[in-house]
């Protein structure tokens, strides 16, 4: 039996013996079964898969495969009966359970071996973790599902059409609008209900909306199913699937039928209105913003003493016959309406008559249409001769541009000073920033002193300007209220003179903005912090970059030379490259699932589930697996532990803590180095401590240890390289439960990592 045995070991094998090294190490599962079910054979990734701490451990807990390590029957008959049928099963999906009883997603690849009289003598296979890709998958429908769900409940008419342009889909507003059901439209073409006039333009026009992949403003007649018809607005893009090819149209409609027809009633009363105009006293012009023609009506030319053809159609014509000290406003008005920024204005000026004359007018406007950027393209308005009505009202336009001023914005009060009495008057809000009754007057120095000293000066100085020398002032500046506190407020005022230029009064308007001026403040810290958060994340992104640079090219320069020179090597350097690949792997994995966590760490994704547990439980589970690694360096791991200790914690962060600190004390180790690891009770607290003999760190390491733009990390006593980010996801997750972190060290003796986390039981 031992001879035929060695006659069947392939000659791959037989040449390199150490082949069941590698398949004991290597990164993907292995195993190998009776035919009952009972494993003959599993390699260290396919039992840490399973959360066993060795091979052995699984092959002596695990009796049978199918009833304890499958989540569903199902699979276990399913996989029998494929390698009955077949004897080969590849890619199989199956739920796996751990022996903590926590579940994850494998694909299986397995071979029946047979024995020399046909029957089956065991069964071999690989195993790879599958559950990232599971979990993705279901995402991924979760998200088409909501996607579909959006559209059919959207609010708007929404469909879908195939690549000849044939009903796929349509939501219940689409059905809603046009009177169809759903099996009238679907399998139908689109062009079947479009009015005649427009079939031939969708057939010309849809191989362009597949070639470009969208279709924005287009307009379509459709035929209800009543037989009237609407002018709908479409809007569409083009799915594609992975490889480009096309999939389905995805298409949103607005009926511009009501729209559509105002526009044209529009015209027609802006035509009507034009020619009753032409019989007022009142001037009516039409302005064409893009050409700058004019159109100005008679009555226009009649205000201002002129026969309707001597005034050019042009904008300047306007322009040219405004007094100087009024154009500059009158324009800004139009401007203002042009741009959107009001939609109609009203504005006084003064325009030159043809004997020289100046007329006060009061001129109006608004826009007729816009371009799709809401700029105006058209504009129509009047001119009214008010220069009588001007003259009676110089006192009341006094009064009422103060409470206009005061009036056009919110939370505005309005004041007024006599020069000769040298009071101030005040209303609305103002009197509450001032801390005056209604109708209560005061004098300048007192109005000056309700402001706070630092700015008392300013204020002083605006106010003898303007009674002065006329100048306006607008500034903000800080006062004490009425309720006695801090706030700033913004006041303006300008100097109002006689008949003879005499400056007889002030008058102005003042805000309570103190909310503005916190909100700016806090803005401008807000961003100040933003900035330097990106900038820390840039740098610490560099350092990443750098430290799987290293072992990525260790690993690539590893592979090649084992592709290259695999046939001619030594067996000795054989083994030592396949390590250095391994650490390689290891090293890149931790640094990968540290970052991951971190990562969800910072944007809140990374779910905090607590639950009360013994503290001894995780420790002792991950020094058992830390012994290996440990065992390898020739470092031993000797712990102490309060066995009563209880935390509520989150297992997972709990887990990543205790790893990376362990992990990280096997790093800095040196051969023959021990570690211990200890739990006490302390007070209220439970305190957990990792202390290792190895190289220590200076105060300069130390003081950027848990910062998250220290430029260089330390190297382990065997080249080991790391970022520092597991000790960051310790600080962050440490703090998470209300603990603390911190590390005591020297160099050349080692450093102690402790942490403390409350106690479940107070």
């Amino acid at each position: 039996m031992a001879q035929k045995q060695t006659s069947e070991v392939p000659p791959a094998q037989a040449d390199f013996p150490d082949a069941k090294d590698i398949l004991d190490h290597a990164p993907v599962g292995i195993f190998k079964t009776t035919p009952e079910g009972r494993f003959l054979y599993a390699n260290r990734a396919f039992a840490e898969m399973l959360g066993y701490a060795a091979p052995q451990d699984l092959m002596n807990s695990v009796q049978d495969i199918a009833a304890e390590l499958l989540a569903d029957p199902k699979y276990g008959l399913s996989l029998s009966n494929l390698l009955a049928a077949e004897g080969i099963v590849r890619n199989f999906e199956s739920e796996h359970i751990r022996k903590d009883g926590t579940r994850f997603w494998a694909l299986m690849n397995i071979r029946t071996v047979y024995a020399e009289d046909g029957s089956v003598s065991h069964y071999q296979g690989f195993v790879n973790d599958d559950t990232a890709r599971k979990n993705a998958e279901h995402a991924q429908k979760k998200c088409e599902k909501q996607y579909r769900l959006m559209f059919l409940n959207a609010p708007m008419p929404y469909q879908a059409l195939d690549e000849q342009g044939n009903f796929l889909e349509v939501n219940q507003t689409f059905l809603d609008v046009l009177g169809y059901s759903r099996d009238e439209l679907v399998g139908k073409n689109f062009g079947d209900f479009l009015h005649p006039d427009w079939k031939d333009h969708f057939r010309e026009n849809f191989p362009r909306f597949k070639a470009v992949g969208e279709v924005l403003g287009v307009e379509f007649e459709m035929i209800k199913k009543d037989g009237s018809t609407i002018l709908i607005f479409l809007n569409g893009k083009i799915q594609h699937d992975e490889h480009g090819r096309f999939l389905r149209t995805h298409c949103i409609f607005q009926d511009v039928t009501k729209q559509k027809q105002a526009e044209n009633d529009l015209r027609v009363s802006e035509e009507r209105f034009r020619l009753s105009m032409d019989a007022t006293s009142d001037g009516v012009w039409d302005w064409d913003i893009q050409t700058g023609q004019v159109y100005y009506s008679p009555g226009y030319a009649r205000i201002l003493g002129y026969d309707s053809t001597d005034i050019p159609t042009h904008v300047n014509s306007w322009l040219d016959l405004i007094h100087s000290e009024d154009r500059e406003e009158a324009f800004k008005r139009n401007l203002d309406c042009i741009e959107n920024r009001i939609e109609s204005f009203a504005v006084e000026f003064r325009m030159r008559s043809r004997d020289g004359a100046w007329k006060w007018i009061l001129g109006r406007g608004r826009a007729a249409s816009r371009d799709a950027s809401g700029r105006a393209t058209r504009m129509i308005g009047t001119h009214q001769d008010i220069t009588e009505r001007k003259r009676a009202e110089k006192e009341i336009r006094r009064i009422k541009t103060m409470l206009e001023r005061a009036g056009s914005m919110a939370l505005f009060g309005g004041w007024s000073v006599d020069v000769a009495e040298g009071r101030l008057y005040v209303s609305g809000q103002a009197a509450e920033i001032y801390r005056v009754e209604p109708g209560e007057t005061l004098t300048l120095e007192e109005a000056i002193e309700r402001y706070v000293p630092e700015w008392r000066e300013a204020v002083g100085e605006a106010f003898t300007k303007c009674v002065k020398e006329g100048l306006p002032f607008d500034m903000e500046v800080e006062i004490i209220n009425k309720r006695d506190n801090r706030i700033w407020i913004r006041k303006s005022g300008e100097a109002i003179r006689n008949e003879s230029g005499e400056i007889i009064r002030l008058e102005g308007a003042m805000q309570d903005i103190t909310d503005r001026v916190q909100d700016k403040e806090a803005l401008v810290r807000n961003n100040q912090q933003l900035q330097k958060a990106l900038d820390e994340k840039d740098k610490f992104f560099s350092i990443i970059a750098h430290d799987l640079k290293s072992p990525l090219a260790g690993f690539m320069a590893l592979t090649k030379m084992l592709t290259e020179e695999f046939t001619t090597l030594p067996l000795k350097d054989l083994r030592q490259m396949i390590y250095e690949l391994a650490q390689a792997t290891e090293t890149m994995f931790n640094l990968l699932k540290n970052l991951l966590e971190w990562s969800l760490m910072q944007r809140g994704l990374l779910t905090y589930n607590p639950v009360i547990c013994l503290l001894a439980d995780p420790i002792e589970h991950i020094v058992e697996l830390f012994q290996t690694t440990a065992g390898n360096k020739n470092v031993v791991l000797q712990s102490e532990l309060d066995q009563n200790l209880l935390v509520c914690a989150d297992m997972q962060m709990l887990n990543t803590i205790i790893r990376n600190l362990i992990s990280n004390a096997i790093k800095f180790s040196m051969s023959g180095g021990t570690i211990f690891i200890s739990a006490v009770r302390d007070k209220d607290m439970a305190v957990v401590t990792v202390q290792d003999n190895g190289v220590g760190m200076d105060e300069e390491h130390l003081s950027n240890l848990f910062i998250l733009t220290r430029k260089k990390s330390l190297r382990g006593t065997q080249g080991e390289l790391g970022t520092g980010l597991g000790l960051l996801l310790c600080k962050d997750f440490v703090a998470k439960h209300g603990g603390r972190i911190w590390v005591e060290s020297q160099p050349g003796k080692g450093s102690t990592f402790s942490f403390a986390l409350p106690l479940a039981d107070g």
